[in-house]
């Protein structure tokens, strides 16, 4: 849980960011949180096969890489729509 919470409040930080070695702390702070929540999330897969009786583990982890691809297209679809946009902008001022 409280790597859930240091990660809302970490990301906006690395926007704020005004530095690079402020930067590299924040990535580093959010790699810790990152690797909590990964453990986290592991022992509750491995509580859950464990009441069921019955291996869980690959399709949880499945289903993780689907969502984290999922993610990864959808901020570089959006990523690269908002800097086409920035683009034709900038041409129209011209």
């Amino acid at each position: 849980m409280w790597s859930a919470l240091v990660l809302v409040t970490v990301l906006p930080a690395l926007a704020a960011a005004g530095n690079y070695p402020l930067a590299l702390a924040v990535v580093f702070v959010d790699g810790v949180a990152v690797g909590c929540l990964n453990v986290a999330m592991n022992a509750r897969g491995a509580a859950l096969e464990e009441h069921y009786g019955r291996g869980a583990m690959a399709q949880l982890h499945a289903m993780f890489g689907g969502g984290a691809f999922a993610g990864a297209l959808l901020a570089s679809t959006s990523l690269s729509k908002c800097l086409r946009a920035r683009r034709e902008g900038a041409h129209d001022r011209l």
